[in-house]
């Protein structure tokens, strides 16, 4: 029987699949999390609550998305590692990306709490929300360290083949997160600062879920001390870290800038876009997904030399994110203005008009959908390959071509022009990582046979 960890035998697509699924539902139900935990502030401490922590966004999605992407680099080494039964070096590289976190957490810290107010101040806070939001910032870089716990876990893990251990402990941390809210914001009338708090607390607990898992995954107890040799693996594994926390990083600035042309179109457009905005979080979480379960497939595998099975997965997840693009962009086009007014409440001559904007930034990105499943299914299989530079580019590319359009192609279509973002941004992407599949998977095989 073959082990559950183990991805370098069995049929490929039904590996991906089972792995992608835990994926998928710890995606959707973090949504639904964040969803509950707005009405839980928007309730408990009011409106101006909500919109400080609303204005912070995009400041701890840069935090957020860096770290997130640190992790998935270390979780490439230690997949490659893994598949090539290397089990002392996966020991030893588990202990270094540890000893990273708890490093970032510290240095993300103490650099990000001085720059909260000026980075406040370049974004224009409004004055009446300014401390609000000053405090909640200040709280989240403070637990960038426990962010970051569950991150590294859940990315250790998935590299040995589990994706279901980090949806328990996402599962933890949204409901601990949802009862804290709850005992803070309307037992405790701690405001905003209690809803941070209580953020935090729950990713330390899902981390430390998370780390205690890694642990009984080893054959042997851990030395946690770190010793000169493991300098190498900390190398090692920020030279693929560093280049995946860059993409997710150039991707929030590129959505910073894109939210600010937005703004300048109007409070129709930026209502619009914010209700799309909520209903695309939830469709990228199954590409999101299919990227996590490639990269752990593609890592291990080539870790064992088996690129007939990597190219046997490409192929198979490509056929799961047609029909996956299909069906969702098919059911959005049709049912999209029904699913949009979940999110839209305004009197009827605004809502028309904020729904109409909404279902244009919509309809194009159903019709080009595959071009984003295209792209994770892209950065996933060139991330297990070993290569976290091109996804860094990819990156790159997306947040140029969000941008040109956004800016240049505005002054001949007008806001027409700012429909075509997203998927542009996703076609220019896959012109990077398409090519990169290619390119690095022949110079891989090529080396093999040398």
């Amino acid at each position: 029987m073959r082990n559950p960890t183990d991805m370098t035998s069995g049929k490929p697509g039904r590996i991906i699949f089972s792995f992608m699924m835990p994926l998928l539902t710890a995606n959707i139900m973090q949504q639904m999390y964040v969803m509950t935990d707005t009405v839980i502030v928007a309730r408990g401490v009011g409106v101006e609550a909500l919109a400080a922590i609303g204005t912070t966004d995009m400041l701890r999605s840069f935090v957020l998305w860096g770290v997130t992407g640190l992790s998935e680099g270390f979780g490439v080494v230690i997949a490659i590692l893994e598949g090539g039964g290397k089990r002392e070096e996966v020991k030893e590289s588990i202990r270094a990306a540890y000893w990273l976190t708890f490093l970032v957490g510290i240095v993300a810290a103490a650099a990000g709490i001085p720059a909260v107010k000026p980075l406040l101040r370049l974004i224009h806070v409004p004055e009446h929300i300014f401390r609000e939001s000053e405090v909640y910032l200040i709280i989240m870089y403070a637990g960038t360290f426990a962010t970051m716990l569950y991150s590294t876990g859940a990315a250790v893990l998935r590299a040995f083949g589990d994706s279901k251990t980090p949806f328990w402990g996402m599962l933890l941390s949204s409901l601990v997160n949802i009862i804290l809210d709850l005992l803070f914001v309307f037992v405790f009338p701690w405001g905003i600062a209690g809803a941070g708090a209580a953020t935090i607390i729950a990713q330390l607990l899902s981390g430390f879920y998370c780390f205690r898992e890694v642990n009984k995954r080893l054959t042997q107890k851990m030395k946690w001390k770190l010793t000169r040799g493991d300098l190498a693996w900390c190398r090692e594994l920020l030279q693929k870290g560093l280049p995946s926390a860059f993409q997710n990083s150039f991707i929030a600035v590129g959505g910073v800038i894109f939210q600010s042309v937005i703004n300048s179109y109007g409070i129709y457009y930026v209502a619009g876009f914010t209700a799309v905005s909520k209903l695309y979080l939830i469709l990228e979480g199954a590409a999101l997904a299919l990227k996590g379960a490639l990269m752990s497939f593609v890592g291990q595998n080539m870790g064992a030399g088996k690129y007939h099975r990597i190219s046997e997965g490409i192929k198979m997840s490509l056929l799961m994110s047609g029909i996956l693009s299909a069906v969702s962009g098919v059911l959005l086009i049709f049912f999209g203005r029904q699913i949009l007014m979940l999110f839209i409440s305004a009197d009827p001559g605004t809502e028309k008009m904020v729904l109409d904007i909404a279902y244009n930034f919509l309809f194009n990105m159903c019709v080009m959908m595959f071009t984003l499943y295209l792209l994770d299914v892209g950065r996933g299989t060139v991330m297990g390959l070993g290569n976290t530079m091109a996804p860094m580019f990819s990156g790159v590319a997306e947040l140029l071509g969000r941008l040109l359009t956004g800016l240049s192609l505005t002054v001949f279509l007008g806001e027409q022009a700012l429909y075509l973002a997203e998927p542009m941004a996703w076609v220019c992407g896959d012109l990077i990582v398409i090519p990169a599949i290619y390119y690095i998977l022949h110079k891989r095989r090529k080396s093999v046979t040398k």
